[in-house]
C-alpha cells in the first residue's frame, strides 16, 4: 500500500464494496469487518495495492442478490489501518477521501466487482466563514439536545470554537447519526456541503420534535388515567 499524500492522484476505477446499510462520506473513518472470500480478495488485493476502496449503498431490496444494484455516487477511501485474523479474516479502518460517481463496471475475472469512478467537486464553505461557525452552532445544538432526549442524560459542555473543520464536522455528523440510510444517501448526493449541513440541522430538529410531541403526549395520556 503506498504512502504517498491520499488524494494527490486518484484512481479511474476502483474495487466497489456495496453495503446495505452503511453511506460512507468524505473525512469519515469507516471500520470494516472483511469476512467473505471475495471481499477477503478484494481487501488483501488492495493492502498490497495503492489501497483504494469505493463504497456505495445498495439499491433497494437487491442485497441478496450476488451482484446488487447500488447507487450511482458512493465515497472512495483508502486503508489506513488492516489486521488479518488467523482464519483469513481482514479487520480495516477506511479513511474517506472523495465523492465518486461510479460508470461501467469492468470485467477483469475478479471475484468482486470494478468500476469507473470519477470525482464530483463539492462546494465546501471556508471554515473560517463566520456562517460556518453559525452553522456548526446550530447543527451541534440540536444534536447535543437530542442526545439529552434520547439518552435521558445531560449532554457534556462544549465549545464550539470558531475554525472548526466543516466538511469534517458535517460529514462525520451524517455518518454517525441514526438516520435511515436511504436519507444520509440523499444527504451524500448533496453537492453543497452547507446546503447538506442546512438540511441535516432540519431533519434533526424535526425527529427531536417527534420525540418531544410523543414524549409529552404519552404524559398527557397517563395524567388523564382515573385514580383508584
Amino acid at each position: 500500500m503506498a504512502e504517498d499524500d491520499p488524494i494527490r492522484e486518484l484512481p479511474d476505477t476502483a474495487p466497489v464494496f456495496p453495503l446495505p446499510d452503511t453511506v460512507f462520506f468524505p473525512r469519515t473513518v469507516l471500520p470494516l469487518h472483511i469476512f467473505e472470500p471475495r471481499y477477503r480478495e478484494m481487501a488483501e488485493r488492495a493492502i498490497e495495492g495503492d489501497g483504494f476502496i469505493a463504497m456505495a449503498l445498495i439499491r433497494g431490496n437487491s442485497a441478496w442478490l450476488g451482484a446488487p444494484a447500488y447507487h450511482p455516487v458512493g465515497c472512495l477511501g483508502r486503508i489506513t489501518k488492516s489486521r488479518k485474523t488467523e482464519d483469513g479474516r481482514y479487520y480495516l479502518h477506511l479513511v474517506g477521501l472523495r465523492k465518486v460517481t461510479f460508470g461501467e463496471e469492468i470485467a477483469d475475472g475478479k471475484p468482486f466487482r470494478t468500476a469507473r469512478i470519477a470525482p464530483i467537486e463539492e462546494r465546501i464553505p471556508g471554515d473560517a466563514e463566520p456562517q460556518s461557525h453559525e452553522d456548526l452552532v446550530h447543527l451541534l445544538g440540536a444534536c447535543a439536545v437530542l442526545f439529552q432526549e434520547v439518552s435521558e442524560q445531560d449532554f457534556p459542555m462544549v465549545s464550539i470554537k470558531e475554525g472548526l473543520p466543516y466538511e469534517a464536522v458535517v460529514n462525520s455528523v451524517c455518518f454517525h447519526i441514526g438516520l435511515p440510510a436511504e436519507v444520509k444517501q440523499s444527504l451524500l448526493e448533496e453537492d453543497d456541503v452547507r446546503a447538506r449541513c442546512v438540511r441535516l440541522t432540519e431533519l434533526v430538529n424535526r425527529y427531536l420534535q417527534k420525540i418531544v410531541l410523543s414524549r409529552d403526549t404519552d404524559e398527557g395520556a397517563s395524567d388523564d388515567e382515573p385514580v383508584n
